[in-house]
């Protein structure tokens, strides 16, 4: 019997069967479109699969969580909000964003050696009729050695009326070896509303460094 093959794409084009075949990771270097397509004799099996990766500054790197998500909502792992893949824009069960019940998020970034930036992207989602309320601020901190942070920039004014709410944190130019970030979690739901007196949920997609 013929086996089926993977074809695929990374200029946002739709693969054909003379496209390059999946059989081995594919390596990323910038941002780009994967499309991928399964064929068998050269005829289209299914649909095709698409995943946009951004290559930010901080995409890939290691990183530390003071406090890890809740494990019903752990995504892939906590270099999910580093890996370059936005989560769902209606969803927030997918692999991509991490959940905190009740809980601030604190992550620790090393970008292993000296790196420039001069903005940081946040990705949360807003869903309170299931308890998950944007943050109630987000702040930015450098260090040399991973230990001593110098605070750089913070944001209180977080809002957005759609499911997605990207906060972009505007900086001097900025040359670090270690990126800190600390998501204040919006705390105690109001009563009166759904889960009124329980701590909110707070989701994190990526992080995305420029």
């Amino acid at each position: 019997a013929k086996s089926a093959t993977v074809h695929f794409t990374t200029d946002g084009s739709l693969p054909s069967s003379n496209s390059s075949q999946y059989d081995a990771p594919i390596e990323v270097s910038k941002s780009l479109e994967i499309k991928a397509q399964c064929f068998l004799e050269g005829e289209k099996m299914g649909r095709t699969w698409q995943q946009s990766i951004e290559m930010h500054k901080a995409a890939g790197k290691k990183i530390s969580l003071t406090s890890n998500p809740h494990p019903k909502y752990s995504g892939g792992g906590n270099g999910s909000i580093v890996n370059g893949v936005l989560g769902n824009d209606e969803r927030y069960g997918d692999a991509e964003w991490l959940g905190f019940e009740g809980k601030d998020m604190e992550a620790v970034i090393d970008f292993g050696g000296v790196e420039t930036f001069n903005e940081v992207v946040f990705r949360f989602f807003k869903g309170e009729g299931q308890w998950i309320y944007l943050p109630k601020s987000v702040e930015v901190l450098v260090s040399e050695n991973g230990k001593d942070f110098k605070p750089l920039a913070k944001q209180t004014d977080i809002g957005g009326e759609t499911k997605v709410a990207d906060v972009q944190v505007k900086l001097e130019e900025t040359t670090a070896r270690f990126l800190k970030v600390v998501v204040r979690n919006f705390g105690v739901i109001p009563e009166g509303r759904q889960g009124g007196g329980n701590g909110a949920w707070l989701f994190v997609d990526e992080v995305r460094v420029w």
